[in-house]
């Protein structure tokens, strides 16, 4: 039987053009992507004690948003949104990971 944490998956679409479209596990796949936020300077400054609005109406501190709207790429994967949070994010890269295992 294959553990979850060991199912592996091949990213498509917006996701593999941030990434990469190597097969890796879900949480090699996180990596990655938050290494490509990171790079790409897409997160906000955490620390601040800023709130912005989020999508989905809420206010969060800036360290937990990504400002989609900055990156073709990520402004596609999550639905066109300017800002998420990054477990709006999580959840909208499901639809470009294709299981493998």
């Amino acid at each position: 039987m294959v553990r979850a944490v060991d199912i592996k998956y091949k990213p498509k679409g917006p996701l593999a053009g941030m990434i990469g479209s190597k097969s890796r596990t879900r949480g090699q796949i996180v990596k990655a992507l938050w290494k490509y936020i990171k790079k790409e300077g897409l997160q906000g400054e955490s620390g601040t004690g800023k709130k912005i609005k989020v999508s989905s109406g809420k206010m969060e501190s800036l360290g937990r948003v990504i400002f989609a709207e900055d990156d073709d790429d990520m402004y596609e994967m999550v639905g066109k949104k300017q800002v998420v949070t990054m477990f709006e994010m999580n959840k909208r890269m499901e639809k470009y990971l294709e299981r493998q295992n």
